[in-house]
């Protein structure tokens, strides 16, 4: 095993060369303290993931936890999987605290400070939550927009905001607005795609008073307001006026914050040399236009969360990013962030859709192992008679939150990365199955489990889906977990059942938070924000 101490993983985190700093502990535990530039990758999904954020296998990889020897367990399985310059940082997240650096509480400390860096730079024109609120009441025309993706919107919005990502906004802004005088009033769950919505239209050039609602879903909770929740509201088709502006927006955009394109022959040569330099290849349309179309090779990303939530996509750092849309708008604005954020190499693909050899449906799996050839399976018939027999126990290793929306009946939760202290706790059966939403999971779980039980362990084949398909109903509910959950940040956020008092001091916290990140990120060695350029269009008032 191969150890580095903080003296080196600093030196890595600043020759400007690529790396993958991945921190493998579960959700909770890397939320409860990790470095600024440490992507969260959990031992329990790990072959499932990495391949998609690391694409190569000669990557500079680092790996840490908080001494638990979670490190050493996934570098034996990225060195099994042919990943061949693999480190584990000595000491974990501990020694780098000790050796005086910064350590980060909850997911995405990056961006969000990023949005905070942004809005600080620009003064970011914005509205309260009172004031929001009290133009409601007296029926000012405005248009309310939250720049998140529907399934987080219908969550938890602002009451009679639409979903529209913000990268999607320039694209579509003009089907959202009845005219150039009409108020547009943009925000997110907290700061950050609030405040690159808002900037990215004045960017754009867009003539109507535009502002932000200041903390954006939690600031309108904290202030004691209701919230919208079951929001299905999108956008349809865009229309020509809208396709009309996105392309002088584009423009703008390209100029103002010097966007780089590339040529499909460009791009050739960068697939020729990315086992030398990682590429990753980004469609950041919807979901369903990547599924009607795509370029062989990319991944789908939202563009908005690209930039909002990369550390849920990309795991190396400093690689080469090259962004594909349908006419180049959305593309600009999300490669324009994120070169402002700090990513070094980052390229538009002109005319990324023409030709045709696109191919169809939704991304391919990406499972660093293949299944052990001697995993036995079972399908949803068969086990459904088996339980019927009642001789049989179903172990479900999806994430806590897909169990409680929904389990096989009568099945126990837990997870892979403590299945050697959770196996003991098991009930004594001759016969395991093993499920999850990912059937890849409920095979590598099923080889797991075999090696920590004496009974017999099938996997259901295609996991829980199958038995969805068969007809059979689903539970809900916490229902039988296992050891620790740890696969969810359970203590930092408000949740959607809290009474007013208990979410309103989780909003308190979590506000907090924000505004103590960019003090942090003063003192933190590893990373600066680089220097903005001034913003070349005037506020729209």
């Amino acid at each position: 095993m191969n150890y580095v101490d903080t003296v080196t993983l600093m030196q890595i985190l600043n020759d400007g060369g690529e790396y993958a700093l991945l921190d493998v502990r579960e959700r909770a535990r890397y939320a409860s303290g990790h470095l600024l530039l440490a992507i969260n990758l959990p031992l329990s999904g790990l072959e499932l993931r990495i391949r998609r954020y690391v694409p190569r296998a000669n990557s500079r990889i680092v790996l840490c936890d908080d001494g638990g020897g979670f490190a050493e367990r996934a570098a034996e399985i990225l060195s099994e999987g042919g990943y061949s310059d693999i480190s584990v940082l000595e000491g974990g997240v501990g020694a780098w605290r000790e050796a005086g650096h910064e350590v980060f509480r909850a997911h995405y400390a990056m961006t969000y400070a990023f949005g905070l860096y942004v809005e600080q730079h620009y003064g970011t024109p914005s509205i309260s939550a009172d004031e929001l609120k009290s133009a409601m009441d007296k029926g000012k025309p405005f248009v309310l927009v939250d720049a998140r993706p529907i399934g987080e919107v219908g969550s938890a919005t602002i009451p009679g905001a639409r979903s529209v990502p913000f990268s999607e906004l320039a694209y579509r802004v003009r089907d959202l607005l009845p005219d150039d005088k009409t108020q547009l009033i943009v925000h997110c769950g907290a700061v950050t795609r609030g405040v690159l919505g808002t900037e990215s239209l004045i960017e754009a050039g867009l003539e109507n008073p535009i502002l932000m609602a200041s903390n954006g879903v939690r600031g309108w909770a904290h202030a004691g307001h209701e919230l919208e929740r079951g929001c299905d509201r999108v956008c349809g088709p865009v229309s020509a006026k809208s396709l009309e502006f996105s392309l002088a927006a584009r423009s703008r955009i390209t100029r103002n914050q010097d966007v780089g394109f590339i040529t499909h022959e460009e791009l050739s040569v960068w697939r020729d040399e990315a086992e030398q330099r990682t590429l990753h290849l980004v469609d950041i349309r919807s979901e369903e236009e990547y599924i009607a179309g795509h370029i062989a090779g990319s991944i789908s990303v939202i563009g908005s969360e690209l930039v909002g939530l990369y550390e849920d996509h990309i795991g190396t750092l400093n690689g080469r990013v090259c962004l594909i849309d349908d006419n180049g708008c959305r593309a600009a604005t999300v490669a324009s962030w994120l070169t402002r954020m700090g990513w070094p190499d980052v390229a538009v693909l002109k005319d990324a859709l023409s030709g045709d050899q696109l191919e169809v449906g939704h991304e391919p799996s990406r499972c660093l192992l293949a299944s052990p050839a001697d995993t036995a399976t079972i399908d949803a018939a068969q086990l459904a008679s088996r339980i019927e027999a009642d001789d049989v126990a179903v172990i479900d290793f999806s994430s806590s939150s897909a169990f409680a929306q929904g389990h096989i009946p009568g099945s126990w939760w837990t997870t892979r990365a403590y299945l050697g202290e959770n196996a003991m706790l098991l009930p004594d059966v001759d016969t395991y199955v093993t499920t999850a939403q990912e059937p890849e999971l409920a095979l590598l779980a099923a080889h797991d489990l075999q090696r920590h039980c004496d009974g017999r362990v099938l996997a259901l084949d295609g996991g829980n889906d199958a038995w969805t398909k068969l007809g059979k109903s689903m539970t809900r509910g916490a229902g039988r977990v296992i050891g620790p959950v740890e696969d969810i940040a359970l203590d930092f956020l408000a949740k959607p059942n809290d009474d007013h008092e208990t979410a309103r001091a989780a909003n308190t916290r979590n506000i907090e938070w924000q505004h103590s990140l960019l003090t942090k990120l003063e003192r933190d060695a590893s990373f600066a924000f680089p220097a903005l350029k001034p913003r070349t269009t005037e506020f729209n008032q």
